[in-house]
């Protein structure tokens, strides 16, 4: 049953930044996101999963100041539409 929590937290956070004009968000955003659709989690579980996704090739990854910019790659794209799969990510939900 945890996997699938956490499946369901990836595809979330990839439908969040496909819906962001530039397909980017802070880490804070995004945990933001999550608890907006009852997937409440804290800091250091949104920095776990945003580095998996980083590690999939889903999004990319920068530090401005203290803040992690979370962006969208074309393949997370590509997921969060529903065009392809990977392994670990629910599929898409509406939102």
């Amino acid at each position: 049953m945890k996997g699938a929590f956490t499946e369901m937290r990836r595809i979330i956070v990839l439908q969040a930044l496909e819906q962001d004009r530039d397909h980017e968000m802070s880490t804070t955003m995004l945990q933001a996101a999550c608890d907006y659709v009852g997937q409440e989690m804290g800091s250091i579980a949104v920095d776990s999963l945003v580095d998996w996704l980083r590690d999939a090739d889903l999004v990319s990854v920068r530090t401005l100041e203290e803040i992690r910019l979370v962006k969208l790659t074309a393949r997370g794209k590509d997921v969060a539409q529903g065009r392809t799969r990977a392994t670990g990510v629910a599929r898409p939900i509406e939102l």
